[in-house]
């Protein structure tokens, strides 16, 4: 099974017993202050929970062989978010 933002957004009304429309603007700002605090700090490390990062990737050169062809590939170097859980988040999927 998958969630999505709705189904975060109507459990979190349900479980705080807020209107949706709160809890959306509840989610949404927190959602936004995650990446803005990760993004400026370049980590947020929420205790029990995970770490949010920015993690550089370097670029890459490589060669494609689809097709009986091969060719030549190139991938600029950027970054990218990276989300690793925490101890107590990690127990609870066991």
């Amino acid at each position: 099974m998958s969630a999505n933002k709705q189904d975060l957004v109507v459990k979190f009304a349900e479980k705080m017993e807020i209107t949706k429309k709160d809890s959306d603007k509840y989610v949404t700002g927190l959602f936004d202050l995650i990446e803005d605090i990760t993004i400026a700090e370049g980590k947020l490390q929420v205790i029990g929970h995970g770490t949010y990062s920015i993690k550089d990737v370097a670029a890459r050169d490589g060669i494609s062989k689809l097709g009986g062809v091969e060719k030549p590939w190139h991938n600029d170097a950027c970054k990218k978010p990276a989300f690793s859980p925490g101890k107590n988040f990690k127990e609870k999927c066991n």
